[in-house]
């Protein structure tokens, strides 16, 4: 998954999300981002992922909610990295 606008890249191998920096996709390290383990899905706005709007300079950040095997995490990733984790118990 690119995310140009922040600059980062994640990339999902074995159901770990990986962070990477763009363009020259060095790893993250883990004591800024760690990988996220048990991953089954990963999700993103579409709105903030309008590469025509804005101006190139101006990164802005992006949510991404992760979703996996024992809940979600929600990510807001830009200049920074923070991150809720929400556990759940199954659906109703």
């Amino acid at each position: 998954m690119l995310l140009p606008k922040v600059g980062k890249c994640f990339i999902l191998t074995e159901g770990t999300l990986h962070p990477f920096t763009l363009p020259s996709l060095d790893p993250i390290l883990n004591s800024q981002f760690a990988p996220i383990r048990g991953v089954v899905s990963v999700a993103l706005n579409d709105d903030e992922l309008d590469l025509g709007a804005g101006d190139s300079e101006g990164m802005t950040d992006m949510t991404v909610v992760v979703l996996k095997r024992k809940g979600l995490v929600l990510c807001r990733i830009g200049s920074g990295f923070r991150t809720i984790k929400v556990g759940y118990t199954g659906f109703i």
